[in-house]
């Protein structure tokens, strides 16, 4: 797979569009901020402790950019929409609380990338998998508050250069609420 590190702006519309820059993304400093995602999630229980999880979730992927042809930072801005399909196993369970390990993996599709002003089409989906562990304390028969520890691994790049493509292997943390059927 190749992967273009190029970035052009381009003014103009239709046939009458012009190249106005062109540089080479290796040339430029990079300063990437932790993604942040927002996500639901539903659980399907099975016996033995064993569940299957999925949900969908929105990440910001978000830099500041140092080019060498400006001495003004742009900023370079990716939207995904991810859809995670993780096994949960709950290994320990007291009263409201358990504890538990999972492993999958997600689909994220690139819904926006914008490299200053200039929009860039990011068509491929970016493919990674993921294992957490995690705690977890009921409010009620469905809905529970969890919080976990997670380490995702990205297989596949996008074009623009992110926190992603310079560190596949990530650690986040995760809060949120939990439906489980």
């Amino acid at each position: 797979m190749s992967i273009s590190n190029d970035v052009s702006s381009m003014v103009g519309t239709g046939d009458n569009m012009v190249l106005t820059q062109r540089f080479d993304a290796r040339d430029n400093a990079y300063r990437h901020h932790q993604p942040l995602s927002f996500g639901l999630s539903v659980s399907k229980e099975f016996p033995h402790g064993l569940s299957l999880e999925s949900g969908v979730i929105y990440t910001l992927v978000r830099s500041d950019v140092q080019t060498r042809y400006s001495s003004e930072d742009v900023s370079q801005k990716l939207h995904f929409i991810g859809i995670p399909l993780r096994l949960n196993w709950r290994f320990f369970e007291r009263g409201r609380l358990s504890l538990y390990i999972g492993a999958g993996g997600m689909a994220e599709k690139c819904v926006s990338a914008k490299f200053g002003t200039t929009s860039v089409n990011e068509s491929a989906l970016q493919w990674s998998a993921l294992a957490a562990v995690g705690l977890q304390y009921r409010l009620g028969e469905v809905v529970g508050l969890y919080f976990e520890p997670e380490g995702s691994y990205y297989f596949t790049e996008t074009r623009l250069r992110t926190v992603r493509t310079e560190s596949p292997m990530t650690l986040s943390l995760r809060l949120g609420v939990r439906l489980s059927f």
